[in-house]
């Protein structure tokens, strides 16, 4: 949103340029949502979310936010289940302003039964960009989720960028 100060005497109104960033929830007013017809829930992960009082199923679940984009890129992430207890992570980056020359990115899945990590990283040569799968294996069935739990990038003109932690969940079966 551009901002207009008031004109100085004689003068011409100015555009103020502003920066955007993503928002993110860092609160829930219980009382707010409640008069407003919604109710408050806490996933596993301990993320709380509001849902309209009558949502049912799978419409009750928080929505995932699998991409999300900063001022040096975006990071993604998405997790489906594949059946047999298993599903798949695919997550990776984009930066804008220079390429790449180094990164770290750590994953955790979690479960009824626990929490899984696989991390990756090291020396790029000015790469754009960087995906990857990673195929999870679960001793249970359910919700289960995944989050970008640290990830970071080193680029070329000296920018350190880090990844706003993506996630998703799935059902497994």
């Amino acid at each position: 949103m551009a901002a207009t100060p008031p004109p100085a005497t004689g003068g011409t109104p100015q555009l103020v340029a502003v920066g955007t960033a993503p928002l993110h929830i860092v609160s829930i007013n219980a009382a707010v949502a409640k008069a407003h017809g919604y109710v408050v829930r806490t996933a596993p992960n301990g993320l709380r979310y509001s849902v309209k009082a009558s949502a049912r199923g799978a419409a009750a679940a928080p929505t995932p936010l699998n991409e999300v984009t900063g001022d040096c890129g975006d990071s993604y992430l998405y997790y489906y289940a594949v059946g047999g207890k298993e599903a798949y992570v695919d997550t990776g980056w984009n930066v804008t302003p220079a390429a790449a020359w180094d990164y770290s990115w750590t994953v955790a899945v979690v479960d009824n039964a626990g929490t899984g990590r696989n991390s990756w990283g090291g020396f790029l040569a000015g790469d754009w960009n960087w995906a990857t799968d990673w195929l999870t294996k679960h001793s249970v069935t359910g919700y289960s989720w995944a989050e970008v739990v640290s990830g970071e990038v080193s680029l070329l003109n000296g920018d350190e960028c880090s990844s706003l932690n993506p996630w998703d969940w799935t059902n497994l079966y």
